[in-house]
């Protein structure tokens, strides 16, 4: 009798309100933890792509760089930089220079004008805009 009523004690908590509301909050919140942790792995995921993304892109820019200064350190590549950084020429040669009519790099100032060149200016107006009747149309 006695196991009997153990039993029957073990029953009643088990499949007690309590106990069912206290299965239920902890799997609820192992269900939350595992989404917790699958948001974390996709974010990381995202990460870990564009971390491998910009390694690659450092790596293409590291060897163009590579390669520029294996050229620099050579006598062409010393002369090619001489040549494109500064105006020089060797020894016989000339240089063509051509300018874009569109994009120049030079800009027009207008300098302010003296009082001599605004009084030029204001005297060349008036005299050649001024109609000088000759004719005596007087009778």
């Amino acid at each position: 009798m006695r196991q009997y009523q153990q039993v029957k004690i073990w029953n009643q908590i088990k499949y007690s309100y309590m106990s069912i509301i206290i299965i239920f909050v902890i799997t609820f919140l192992i269900i939350r933890e595992n989404l917790f942790l699958l948001q974390k792995y996709l974010r990381m995921n995202e990460v870990r792509d564009k971390v491998e993304y910009d390694m690659i892109k450092t790596k293409s820019i590291n060897k163009k760089a590579e390669n520029k200064l294996d050229l620099i350190q050579s006598d062409r590549g010393v002369e090619e930089y001489v040549r494109l950084a500064y105006p020089v020429t060797k020894v016989g040669e000339s240089v063509i220079t051509l300018y874009n009519a569109t994009s120049s790099n030079t800009i027009d100032i207008e300098m302010p004008k003296s009082v001599w060149q605004k009084i030029s200016i204001w005297w060349n107006e008036i005299y050649n805009n001024a109609i000088i009747d000759y004719t005596n149309t007087k009778k």
